[in-house]
């Protein structure tokens, strides 16, 4: 790491010099992706957050016992961390006028040594991935389970288990379907699973639960709209808003003052505290999923195929960096390195203008001149795949949602269209998911013009938890999505 940040001290002072330019380019190091045990190390903050820290967050100076036992405490009663505050605070625990523990510095941040113009109160984003999906997700799951049990909405955890592995999972969610519930998950305070089968979880345990669950359960139903906001993608980032961190904010408040009411005696985690700095890490930093270690730790798939298949341990960090090098450069050949934005169709069959009495005169009206058409059975457009019977969104009525189901997809000269059915919607709070039904309304949509790019499945379940309630569709968003943030 020396000789890296030796490299970037040198990239700050000298740049690199472009003979086009016919100057030098400088940079630096904006920020660094990394979870909350490695970013305190290298913040040189204590990674105990234990009671015995009085200061544990590395984003302002909140003390243990205000921030953690407080459910209506306010983060704007602390002070954040600021370079000069965090110079005196190092430089009392360097002359031994306070402790570590004091303000949870043990020592200057690495970084500092070799860049000027980098600091560890503004150079550390969150990660969602382990502070909410691997942190308070499976927590107040564990904790919500053993609520529920008590209740007598479920017999046992074996009884949840068999619910969840008969729901049919569809889309991306049959990749990233949630383990089983361990027997032990209540005593331990968790559950199985990595960040993106806890996130699929959370995200559909209304649709999978819901018909046994009356009521009690506002808790999980704010974390999951807490993580709908906090997954927006990059694509929204120039328009958000006041109103979007002030909502955001007024979830996060409303989730913590809402833990102590069914958990009695339960403390709120550090994590907990975290969560009321997001809306202004958001202003900073944009969207927090992009500051995630989730695509950094992907690559270690790789990393360990390589040294499993090569079953050669001499000198480990050499060999996987000289043959990720080589499948880049076979990438780059490929043409298939950059390739973001281009798109991948399936093979198809050529189908006349009348191949469905419901969209022929459409297809007449968009293109009088075109006879024959490309029907595709799946397209891949930016890395994100679309195939029939997935529902798309298209446009808002009243700040309300529009959803489109993909009867089928047609390749048209250089455009790929998409045949949809309209759809009347409406809003279960109780399931917080989108009741859809046809309404034989018949459209035809680009892909580049919708107004969210993301497909999502439809899931027949039962509405309620009274036991003559009939099955309806729904469909539960990835993220937040609303008119305000496409101005």
């Amino acid at each position: 790491m020396a000789q890296f940040l030796q490299d970037v001290s040198d990239l700050e002072c000298n740049g690199v010099y472009v003979d086009s330019l016919g100057a030098s380019i400088k940079g630096t190091v904006s920020w660094v992706c990394a979870d909350i045990l490695a970013a305190h190390m290298l913040f040189g903050m204590s990674q105990s957050f234990g009671p015995s820290v009085v200061q544990f967050c590395c984003y302002c100076l909140a003390k243990n016992k205000a921030a953690l036992q407080n459910p209506h405490f306010n983060d704007k009663k602390f002070a954040l961390h600021t370079p000069s505050n965090y110079s005196y605070h190092l430089q009392q625990v360097h002359e031994g006028t306070a402790d570590f523990s004091t303000y949870g510095i043990r020592n200057d941040c690495v970084l500092h040594k070799y860049l000027k113009h980098f600091h560890a109160t503004s150079g550390f984003p969150p990660d969602i991935s382990h502070d909410l999906l691997e942190g308070i997700v499976p927590f107040e799951i564990a904790l919500c389970i053993g609520h529920f049990t008590e209740k007598k909405y479920f017999k046992d955890v074996q009884q949840m288990n068999d619910i969840l592995s008969s729901f049919h999972y569809l889309y991306t969610d049959s990749v990233n379907k949630p383990q089983s519930i361990p027997c032990n998950a209540v005593t331990r305070s968790s559950i199985w699973g990595n960040a993106t089968e806890n996130r699929t979880l959370l995200r559909l345990f209304p649709l999978i639960f819901g018909s046994y669950i009356p009521s009690c359960w506002e808790l999980l139903l704010l974390l999951k709209n807490m993580m709908l906001r906090l997954h927006l993608p990059l694509l929204y980032m120039k328009t958000i808003c006041a109103i979007f961190a002030i909502k955001l904010t007024a979830t996060i408040l409303c989730h913590n003052c809402l833990f102590f009411s069914p958990f009695d005696g339960v403390s709120l985690k550090p994590n907990h505290h975290f969560f009321h700095h997001y809306p202004e890490l958001i202003r900073q930093y944009g969207p927090l999923s992009h500051c995630s270690t989730m695509r950094f730790e992907s690559k270690h798939t790789f990393f360990k195929q390589v040294v499993q298949d090569c079953k050669n341990f001499k000198n480990i960090p050499k060999m996987p960096a000289a043959r990720h090098q080589l499948l880049q450069c076979y990438l780059n050949e490929s043409g298939a390195l950059f390739s973001h934005g281009l798109s991948s169709v399936s093979e198809g069959d050529y189908v006349p203008r009348s191949f469905s009495t419901h969209f022929q005169f459409l297809l007449q009206a968009c293109f009088p001149h075109i006879q024959m058409f490309t029907r595709l059975q799946h397209i891949t457009v930016n890395g994100t795949e679309y195939t029939p019977g997935l529902y798309v969104i298209d446009s808002f009525f009243c700040g309300l949602t529009q959803f489109y189901k993909t009867e089928c997809i047609v390749g048209c000269s250089e455009d790929l269209l998409l045949l949809c059915v309209h759809q009347s919607c409406h809003y279960a709070e109780h399931l917080r998911s989108f009741v859809v039904e046809d309404i034989s309304d018949y459209h035809i949509h680009s892909v580049t013009e919708l107004a969210d790019y993301y497909p999502l499945p439809g899931y027949v379940v039962k509405s309620c938890a009274t036991t003559g309630c009939e099955c309806e569709t729904f469909v539960t968003m990835k993220h937040y999505v609303s008119w305000k943030l496409l101005g």
